[in-house]
């Protein structure tokens, strides 16, 4: 089975970056506080915000797409990383 092109070589550094960017402000700010999910640790939450933010970047893709027309794999990294900020800030404010 082949993967999409956003897991592929080109775009290991995107989501390097964001996972270290998560953990980062994860370790400073401290680790969201839901009902549920208290003996959950770093490594879970940074690996829920990233699928978090492909999923909603996904949606909001594809609406890009019925625009645009065409597939562009810089541009849904690119969403997926606005979602991932939007993501981890609602997260944080929680």
């Amino acid at each position: 089975m082949k993967l999409h092109p956003i897991f592929s070589k080109d775009f290991y550094l995107w989501w390097l970056i964001m996972a270290v960017c998560s953990i980062l402000i994860y370790s400073i700010f401290g680790l969201p506080e839901m009902q549920g999910y208290e003996k959950y640790g770093l490594i879970f939450w940074t690996i829920g915000t990233l699928f978090t933010s492909l999923i909603f970047g996904s949606i909001f893709y594809l609406i890009y797409r019925l625009f645009a027309g065409k597939w562009n794999n810089k541009t849904y990294i690119i969403i997926i990383s606005i979602m991932f900020v939007f993501t981890l800030i609602a997260l944080l404010i929680n």
